[in-house]
Parts: structure tokens; sequence; C-alpha cells
């Protein structure tokens, strides 16, 4: 896995400590790295690993600064270049590949035009640039890469757009690449190319990678030394496979506990508790088709093809399946998001809820008002579910209690919020409609380990205190081997198999889901 290092490190940052306004969120972190080595950096949501990841492209918000310290590339001071200097450093020099693939990319601009002008403002013709877009989208495993460049972002999975993201750093071969949870939205198959992409630049080409993760076990498999910070200080560091297998500090030692295993059947959590599963149909979904880009019965892409399914009263239902399966499609027409083709959906209320469906979405950033506090969106969400005007703001203090926010954060905004802490706030306000249903669309993707387990404990709780059925979507297999009652797996559109979750992980009927267990397990077993 390690590429040989040289003496001479290619980046290096020194006693860096940094402030959002007068708050510190990074002290006096120290690394470096050199060409060929991949160097990881963990760490739960608002260890500051992200913060650390901006301030090396120059990318950190108005409100933030570097205090002290300094970040040199190749011996050259990064905190004195010029603003020409930098702009040719970037991209060029250092690339980076960002945690959300959707506020990365113009909605505006085909994506293969936002690759191709990542390399013309470097000077690369334009003729080049399109010629090298292709090949890069089919470097990062795009399906159809020639129909890729002529699509916009919203006409991709979220999978996909991430690829497009990847395609974009390495466009230029830079000497580093800065990667903050690259594989987030990503299938084990997936994800297992690109990593073996950046692999095969540190082997061949000599590039540095910084991989940000708060995936343990991705981490252990790629990384060749471990940076562990919590609260903005770095509390372990060494060896990647010493690290993971022998970590000295408490704060690792819980990280590692808490890794969902796709071989241990619930995640090695006591079943005590789960309710007996009655067919008692809550969501019925009937011969459903989606397809785009064409009005008659064969034209377009088909997204989804004649898909039916049942989820029960009080279970939780997992959807499985890799970038463009059509699970998120799925998702979007149970909640309301997007019409069918043909085939019909029916919600029933039941005993408990509203007979409302509560959607958590895979990205939160673009689903919460940026202008608004975390109070103020819960508390509006409590409003429109009825709950009256003097019990709203309780009610949305005791959410936060329930998704592990911190009270105080109700007067925050996203901005002031970590990825994970945004899509805790997501499923806050998916809770706050009391709803007869929940779907969860990559609920966890964004979350660290130990916040990935106290939320499927939460939904747990939930379901044995409310009964609310979930329909569970997710490429993680060991996450939903964690929560889910009975999973289907879709594929191209389709569902392959559908089987209670301990007979599909143990004798799984469908070559193609051999495949993905398979899979799952190379990539996520700690070595």
């Amino acid at each position: 896995m390690s590429a040989a290092t040289t003496a001479e490190p290619i980046l290096e940052a020194s006693g860096v400590s940094i402030c959002y306004d007068d708050k510190r969120a990074v002290d006096q972190v120290s690394f470096e790295i050199h060409p060929g080595e991949c160097l990881g950096i963990v760490g739960e949501s608002g260890s500051g690993k992200s913060t650390v990841s901006l301030s090396l492209m120059d990318y950190l918000p108005s409100n933030a600064r570097i205090v002290e310290g300094e970040l040199r590339l190749r011996g050259r001071d990064l905190r004195s270049v010029t603003a020409h200097e930098r702009r040719e450093i970037l991209g060029r020099e250092i690339a980076m590949v960002y945690q959300s693939p959707m506020t990365a990319l113009n909605p505006r601009m085909k994506v293969g035009d936002q690759v191709a002008e990542c390399m013309t403002v470097h000077g690369v013709s334009e003729k080049e640039a399109r010629a090298r877009v292709l090949e890069l989208f089919a470097q990062v495993r795009l399906p159809d890469p020639k129909a890729a460049l002529a699509r916009y972002p919203h006409e991709l999975s979220g999978g996909q757009l991430q690829r497009v993201v990847i395609a974009m750093a390495i466009s230029m071969r830079p000497s580093v690449i800065v990667m903050d949870e690259p594989t987030t939205g990503l299938d084990v198959r997936t994800e297992a190319a690109v990593l073996d992409l950046v692999t095969e630049l540190r082997t061949t080409l000599g590039v540095a990678v910084i991989l940000v993760s708060h995936d343990l076990a991705l981490i252990g498999k790629h990384a060749d030394r471990l940076l562990v910070m919590q609260r903005g200080e770095c509390v372990e560091s060494g060896p990647a496979t010493k690290v993971l297998t022998s970590p000295e500090h408490p704060y690792t030692n819980r990280l590692v506990s808490a890794l969902p295993k796709v071989d241990v059947p619930h995640g090695g959590r006591d079943a005590e508790g789960r309710p007996e599963i009655a067919e008692e149909p809550t969501m019925q979904v009937f011969e459903l088709s989606v397809r785009f880009g064409g009005r008659r019965r064969h034209a377009g892409h088909t997204a989804l093809d004649h898909v039916s399914l049942i989820l029960n009263d009080q279970e939780i239902l997992g959807v499985v399946g890799e970038s463009g399966s059509g699970k998120t499609t799925l998702s979007r027409v149970l909640c309301g998001l997007q019409d069918p083709t043909s085939g019909t959906v029916d919600v029933f209320r039941g005993a408990r809820g509203r007979g409302k469906v509560g959607m958590v979405f895979q990205d939160p950033t673009s689903t919460l008002n940026p202008v608004r506090t975390i109070g103020w969106t819960i508390m509006r969400t409590l409003k429109v579910a009825g709950v009256p005007a003097a019990a709203r703001r309780e009610r949305m203090l005791e959410l936060l209690d329930s998704v592990r926010l911190p009270r105080e954060y109700a007067e925050r905004k996203p901005r002031r919020l970590s990825g994970g802490e945004r899509q805790r706030v997501s499923i806050a306000r998916a809770l706050a409609q009391d709803p007869a249903v929940m779907i969860l669309d990559e609920p966890t993707s964004a979350l660290d380990v130990s916040v990935q387990a106290d939320v499927v404990d939460l939904l747990l709780k939930i379901r044995a205190e409310r009964g609310i059925p979930m329909l569970f979507v997710t490429h993680d297999l060991g996450v939903i081997r964690s929560i889910a009652d009975r999973i289907v797996v879709v594929r191209d559109g389709q569902i392959v198999e559908d089987a209670p979750s301990e007979e599909l992980f143990t004798h799984p009927k469908d070559p193609y889901v051999q495949e993905l267990l398979a899979a799952s397990m190379a990539v996520h077993a700690v070595s």
C-alpha cells in the first residue's frame, strides 16, 4: 500500500491553529506528506479535519483565519504567496475533492464543460481538454462517459456527481490531492474503483494524497499514516495499521469500536426489542416506473422499471443498490418529489402518525435554509405539523437532544455546523412532522462511525416507541445490516432480490448481490 517516500516532504503543516471568529477550531496541528504517500485524517464531525483541508486550499470561510503556524509546499510558504500565485498553485499543484458534489458544481453548466474549464484556465487547448474529459470520465467509471459530457448535475445521481468532482480534481495531474470525504456518495464497487485510481496516481505519478474521512475502515485500507483529530487537536498519529489495530488514545479506541461490520448480524447489537413484523402494509408500491428524457414508452432513460414492494407496519426496509441503480429515484417518488411515469404508491394512515411521509435527504447542505437558524427550521416544521406555538420551542430542543446536538445549536445557522451535524438536523426535522412513514435517503452517509451508531440506535428506539415504519436507502451494507429487518436490492431500476436481512447476508441468491457483499467485505475490513 505504501509508496516509497523521499527525504523531503512535498507538503508540511507546522503548528497550525485556526479560529472561527474568536473560537479556536484547530489547535497546533502538524504533519507532513511525501510524494506518493497517503495521509489519512480522521475524526468525528466538528473535530476540525475539514477545516484543516480547507486551509490547505485557502478556502476557509470569511470568518475563519490561520492565527499561527506554517503551511509549506515544496518548501514554499503558502501563506505568503500572491493571489496570482495562489491561482496558479490551485488545480495545477494542489487540487481538492469536496464532501458535497452538489455545492462544488454549477447547476447551469454541463458537467463536461465544467471539467474542461478546469484545464482551459491553466492553458490547455479546448480541443485537448474535451478529449481529456472523456478519458477522465472513463477512468472514474461514469456510466456512458460520452453521454455524461452533455448532462447537467441534476441529471446525475449523487455517486455519479462525486465521480465528476474527482475527475475535475485529477484533470491537471496535481502533486497533492486533498480528498474531503471523497467516497461519501459512492457504492462499494465504485468506491473501490475510485480509490484504486487514486492508488494508481500515487504509484505511477507520485501524487501525494490527503484523505479526510470519518470512514476508519476506508482509511485503514488506503492510508499509510493516520492523524486522529478530536475537538481541533491531534490526539494520536502513526502508521495506519498500528493506529487502527492497537489504538492508544481512548477516543481512537471508541471510533474503532463503533465501526459497522458487514459480517456481524445487526452490527453486533443486541436484537432484543425488535418487534415481530406483522404483514400489515403501511406503504404499498405497485408496478412503479420512472423514465427520463422522453414521452414515448421506450424513450429516454429508465430509472425505475416496474418496481413493486410493500413496507409493513413497524418494519425497517432497507433499499440497497449502486449509484444510478434507481434507489434515490424511488425515495423521491415515495415522498412526492418525483412523479412516476406509471404505477401507484399508496400510504395508509394506520394507527400512528398523521398519514404523512417524513423525508431525510442525502445532502443536508442543499435542504437547509442558509439564512435561518436551526431552531427556526425545526419549529417551522412543528408549526406545519400542528404543534401549538407554546409547545414548539421545548419540543424543538427535545428533538435536538434526540439527535445528539447541543441545545445551543438552536441559535446557529447551517454554515456553522459540520456536514454530519447538518444531517442530524435533517433527521430532527423529519421527526418533527410526526410521520406515518419515514423515508431515509443515505441518512448516515455524512456521519462519522460513532454518530452512525448513535443514529441507528436512535432510529431503532423511534421504531420501538412509535412504531414508525421506515424505508432506509443506502449503499452502506454494514449500516443496513445493523438496522434493517428486510432488504431489497435494486439494480438498473429493477429489484433483483428481496429477503429478510440475515437471509440476504448469509445466503444471497442473486450473483450481483453476492458480488456486492464480497466487495463490501474486501473494502471495509480493517487490516
